[in-house]
Parts: structure tokens; sequence; C-alpha cells
């Protein structure tokens, strides 16, 4: 699947991303690689494995349930900042430098 180049709104590295943004930029890419950006965001193993239980392990599935849940604070999805900056750089420490391309190709960014 082709990423979209549209630029969307302007927006900045330290901000909470928008679901939606998730959703539409980064879930339908991860494939396999959502647990490991999970382990990345300090989300905890049990949360994880529950959560490839309740989605069947369909990636995609898991991958939006995974951001539902770090996102909302749920227990077990650890103390980082929740902003564009911790997503961007678990993704890139997941190695997918294409994923953090997408986004950032996406917006305009300023901060």
């Amino acid at each position: 699947s082709s990423f979209s180049k549209a630029k969307a709104t302007v927006t900045v590295f330290h901000e909470r991303p928008k679901k939606e943004y998730l959703d539409d930029l980064v879930v339908p890419h991860l494939r396999d690689d959502w647990n490991e950006v999970g382990t990345n965001l300090d989300i905890q193993g049990p949360v994880l494995g529950r959560v490839k239980l309740e989605h069947q392990n369909i990636p995609e599935k898991c991958a939006s349930s995974m951001f539902d849940e770090w996102l909302e604070h749920s227990p077990g999805t650890g103390g980082k900042e929740r902003t564009w900056k911790t997503v961007l750089t678990s993704l890139r420490d997941s190695g997918r430098e294409d994923i953090v391309e997408n986004v950032t190709d996406h917006f305009t960014w300023e901060g």
C-alpha cells in the first residue's frame, strides 16, 4: 500500500498524537513489529500479551489497541511522554524508519 503524501495540519514533536493519525499513518504499516514498538514504548509484556489474545494476533487490531492503551495511560503502559517524539523514537528503535518518514512527510512540523 502506498503512503499518503498529503500535507496535513501543522503539528509539533512534543504534541500528543491524535489517535486517528496513528491509525492512519502508523498502524496499517506496523505488521508484526507492533509488539517491538510496544516494548520500546515501555508497555509491559503482560499488557502486550493480553492485547495479542484479545485481537487474535491480527497485527492491525493489536497495534491500534496497543496505542489506545498507551494514550490512555492504562496500567502497565509505562511513564514515557505521550508525544509524537516518543512514538517516532520507538519506531526508529524498532527499525521502522519507513514509518517515521511516512509520519514526518505527512505533517508540517514546528518546534
